[in-house]
């Protein structure tokens, strides 16, 4: 009974699960890394380092990228 009751309760915890198909994820046009290749040219950093990147979209709302090197 007591190996019983966790299982039980894992069953209806994942119940409330669901595999909703999500839309995949897309490149923002102003990206670094829209339509491939960087519209500007990137200094090279040392690795490990945070390059900060923020530019408005389509639709007028800041957008703030960080790539870490």
């Amino acid at each position: 009974m007591k190996a019983f009751l966790p299982a039980l309760l894992a069953g209806a915890m994942l119940a409330g699960c669901s595999s909703v198909d999500t839309p995949a994820l897309e490149p923002i046009p102003g990206s670094i890394t829209y339509g491939g290749q960087p519209r500007t040219k990137l200094t090279k950093s040392p690795i490990g380092s945070a390059v900060h990147h923020q530019f408005y979209n389509e639709t007028g709302q800041r957008v703030e990228e960080t790539y870490f090197l």
